[in-house]
This record gives C-alpha cells, structure tokens and sequence, in this order.
C-alpha cells in the first residue's frame, strides 16, 4: 500500500482490543507521516490505559445529546472508524440509535469518512455459500438489529464502508481459551468463520488507505475446517484436553450443505489485501511451536 493515500487524520471510537491493535500498527508504521490519531472508550480507566500507552485518547459515552457529540474532538477527525459493539448479548437493542447518532455528528462536523467494523453474525440463519451480496434472514432479532446499523452508517453523506468480521482471534484471544471452561462445543460440524486480529487491522488500512472504497466488506479468513477440527487443533496447541462436541449425528459428509461458509473473495480483490494469517489452522501449528 502506497503511503501517500495515508489518511493524515484518523479517529477510532470504541478503542477495544481491535482499535487498540489498529491506533499502534498506524503510530508504528506510519509516524513518519505525522498521521494524527484520537481514540476514544466508554471507560474513563481504559481512556487513561490508552494515554498511558501513547494515544491521545478521550472519554466518549453512548447514546450521548446531539450538542455533546457536535463538540466531541473525535470529529474534528477526517476519518473515523467505529468499533463499538452491539451488546446483543447483554440485552441491549439501542445499536441502531447509538449509531445514527454518531452519523449525525459526523455529518455536522462534516467527517470525509466512516469505517464501522461489523459481524458477520448477520449471516445467522442462513447455510451455504455466503458474500456480501446474500439475502439476510431476519428471524432472529439480531440479525435486524445488526442491518438496521449498518443501514444507518450506509445512509452517511460522506464516503461510508462496512466491514463484517468472522470470530476474532489473535493475541490475548487463542482460541483455545474457549475450552477451558470444560463446556460442550456446538455444531461441531458447521465451518469456522474466523479471523486473525492481524488481518483485520490490515483490511481496515486498506479501507483507511483507499478512500474510494465503499459498501459492504467480508474480512474472513479461508480456514477450511468444521468447529470440531478447529478446537481439536486449538487445544494441541495449548497442550489441552480434547474437548467434547454436539455434532449432528443426521449431518452429511458435506460441512457446506449443513451450515453457512462466509466468502471473501470480492473483498480480497477489491482492496488487493493479501492474508497474513489466511490458514488458522497453521497459525495454531506454528502457535504451539512457541
């Protein structure tokens, strides 16, 4: 990638473990290009860890009063990448809300471009295949919950790009640590649709880097196993027990024909990225080699 489309100005809200990731590989890269970078978290502690680590970094609280965002320093940023999550877990509903009003401001403040990292849980339900370009099933609330987003961050009047991220994995997330907890895994059959922290820091530069870009991105890794080879080969590398699986026991030997296989391949074309990690399987052979 060309330095020279560098985005001088880059906010990331939601400075997680991702956005972390992110702020430090731009501040490693590309501090010859002064590029300026603010991060935000919801947690005034995790804002001042950010500080410590040699961000500018600021608290910033969702939902938040229109006047409140409007005078936000993340919006004085050229660039912004949403990395907040849904919390459908925790029973929360208000995604949609939480990101139109940070459109809003973006709009206001007049922001070039957003970057909102989604799921790829908005595939649940379906089997097979499946690209960008697939139907959703809205039978489940969060697959609703998650398209409302991402329509809102689609209607901003700047340059506006998804990307849904498969299961993340990477450093602090071995996959392996899923096991520990001595729980049965579901589906056992169905594929795995992950990716390494590594490669969605590097897709979401080129989504920084090639500001043409727009629309809807798959970032997922061609890992070609089932949830059972996966974790089998995520405990060997950390020297665990074989975890137990639910495996339909009815499943024909075609893994594509009882589950859904998240497709990449457009993204990978249109932002010319190449995979560092694009076989997990491997990265947890070389893993365990440490």
């Amino acid at each position: 990638m060309n330095k020279s489309f560098l985005p001088l100005s880059v906010g990331i809200i939601g400075c997680g473990w991702l956005g972390t990731a992110l702020a430090k590989d731009l501040l490693k890269k590309e501090c010859d290009q002064k590029c300026s970078i603010l991060a935000t978290s919801q947690s005034l502690e995790n804002t001042r860890v950010l500080q410590q680590l040699g961000f500018h970094a600021t608290k910033l609280t969702l939902p938040a009063t229109a006047d409140e965002l409007n005078k936000h320093a993340i919006f004085k940023q050229k660039s912004i990448v949403i990395c907040i999550p849904p919390k459908l877990k925790q029973g929360q509903s208000d995604y949609p809300e939480k990101i139109q009003q940070l459109v809003r401001a973006a709009e206001f403040n007049q922001v070039k471009r957003l970057i909102m990292v989604s799921t790829t849980a908005v595939y649940n339900g379906l089997i097979g295949e499946v690209d960008e370009q697939s139907a959703l099933d809205f039978c489940a609330e969060k697959v609703s919950v998650i398209d409302q987003a991402e329509q809102v961050l689609l209607s901003f009047k700047g340059n506006a790009a998804i990307i849904r991220l498969g299961g993340l994995i990477g450093p602090e997330r071995h996959p392996g640590r899923f096991l520990s907890r001595g729980r049965k895994i579901a589906d056992g059959n169905a594929w795995v649709n992950l990716i390494h922290q590594t490669d969605a820091v590097g897709l979401l530069k080129c989504l920084l880097f090639q500001q043409e870009q727009v629309g809807i991105f798959n970032g997922v890794s061609k890992t070609n196993a089932s949830k059972k080879e996966f974790y089998q080969a995520a405990a060997k590398s950390l020297d665990l027990p074989m975890p137990e699986f639910v495996v339909d026991d009815l499943a024909t030997e075609s893994l594509s024909g009882q589950s859904k296989k998240i497709k990449g391949t457009e993204t990978r074309q249109q932002l010319a990225y190449h995979f560092v990690y694009d076989d997990l399987l491997v990265w947890l052979t070389k893993y365990s080699a440490h």
